[in-house]
This record gives C-alpha cells, structure tokens and sequence, in this order.
C-alpha cells in the first residue's frame, strides 16, 4: 500500500487495522507478516492505533500463528 493516498482518517485507520488482524477464522487464520504503509499521510495517532491494534491482537491469541513478527514500514508518512 505504497503512496495509496491513506490518511488518519477513521475510515482508513479501521481498514488498515483490519488488515493487521488475524486473518481467517479458527485454525486456518493467519497473521499478515509484512506490510508496507510508506509514503502516505499517517500521523502519529493513527501509527500507534495500527501497532496497538496488530499487537494486541497476536498477544491475545497466543497461538502458532501469532508468533511471527509484522514487518511494518511507516516511513516518509506524517510521524513526528
């Protein structure tokens, strides 16, 4: 999702959000292991509600699945 025009918007972040939960249901869900949200127009809020949400949700799931890592690049976005 490079340079796709994202903003802070709710609608946005909610997607974005979406994206960095469990994916699938039951024992065919998987986590999303890399995602690339550079140079779009994220600011501060809406990078900490995305980590918040990608962490709190494998840590809550304890499973095989929710061990592997998130490559998440926020670079050339709105971050102070």
């Amino acid at each position: 999702l490079i340079n796709c025009h994202l903003d802070s918007s709710e609608a946005c972040v909610a997607e974005v959000i979406r994206l960095v939960k469990l994916l699938g249901k039951g024992g065919g869900g998987h986590f999303l292991e890399e995602l690339n949200l550079s140079e779009n127009s994220l600011d501060d809020d809406a990078a900490r509600r995305i980590l918040e949400a990608a962490l709190r949700d494998r840590c809550e799931r304890r499973s095989k699945a929710a061990t592997k890592a998130l490559w998440l690049d926020l670079s050339h976005n709105c971050i102070k």
